[in-house]
């Protein structure tokens, strides 16, 4: 259990009390915040991924897009290697600007990644996408944008 009483934040564990670090009400209430919003971004990015159909790969940029800012690339990348479930979010399908998958893809590295990729009839030369073929075209990423929206 945590709780806040007079500038200390306190952790209640095994009946034994712990003064984790003195903060203000107001830093409190940025941090809870700053949590909830990467939450709700979290979910966005899981959301998107199941969007993506067979065969198809998209960009850390046009996630970020679909989430309103493309200078998300990094952090959709950093929400991507902390995806709870590999199979109910597909982040194998994401791929930079230049079609390169990634080194750290976090359930196996670039080798697996490249296995799951093959294995929707996506081809894979020196672990690279050809992003003319397989990418999702504007209007298909429109779809998607439509459907944050809802």
């Amino acid at each position: 259990m945590v709780f806040f009483c007079e500038n200390l934040l306190f952790l209640c564990l095994n009946r034994n009390l712990f003064v984790i670090f003195q903060i203000s009400l107001y830093e409190l209430k940025c941090s809870i915040n700053r949590l909830f919003r990467q939450s709700k971004l979290k979910e966005k990015v899981y959301k998107i991924l199941t969007w993506i159909p067979q065969g198809k790969v998209v960009t850390y940029g046009q996630i970020a897009e679909c989430l309103g800012d493309k200078r998300l690339s990094r952090v959709v990348g950093n929400v991507l290697h902390q995806n709870p479930d590999e199979f109910k979010y597909p982040c194998y399908k994401v791929v930079n600007c230049k079609g390169a998958l990634s080194e750290s893809y976090a359930f196996g590295g670039i080798e697996a990644q490249k296995r799951k990729l093959e294995s929707e009839g996506i081809q894979v030369v020196n672990y690279k996408v050809n992003c003319h073929e397989y990418q999702l075209s504007d209007d298909e990423m429109k779809i998607i944008i439509n459907k944050m929206k809802i």
